[in-house]
């Protein structure tokens, strides 16, 4: 069942990459349209004051983890490893008082790719 053609109300949950439906069926979260959206909130980051910079980077990076967790990525311990890295440099970054912008989104940049692909290849 594609996202496509579940009628209008039937899908109640969303769930990582996943809808939940009232038929207790699984059907595949586009990820494209709301990747577009990180990517706006990461390109206006820079004009935003720091509290707002904070707050964005905290809604990105929650974003990431939550699809990183549900995309099914079949990453190997090194891998895995080093996903946990990127999201925890990320995560500091959020709360840092001062954060660098520009850092952030080079990093939350190199996630939102690589979400893009995994979404890209499991709905292709």
């Amino acid at each position: 069942m594609s996202v496509s053609s579940i009628p209008y109300g039937v899908a109640t949950e969303r769930q990582g990459a996943f809808l939940e439906t009232d038929q207790g069926t699984r059907a595949r979260f586009p990820l494209g349209p709301a990747l577009d959206v990180i990517r706006e909130m990461l390109a206006g980051l820079d004009e935003l004051p720091t509290e707002g910079q904070r707050y964005t980077m905290t809604k990105i990076v929650a974003f990431v983890r939550e699809h990183i967790r549900g995309s099914g990525l079949p990453a190997s311990f090194r891998n895995a490893a080093s996903l946990a890295e990127l999201l925890g440099h990320l995560t500091l970054e959020s709360k840092r008082l001062m954060p660098d912008a520009d850092h952030f989104n080079h990093r939350a940049g190199i996630l939102v790719d690589l979400l893009e692909l995994v979404s890209h290849n499991a709905t292709a």
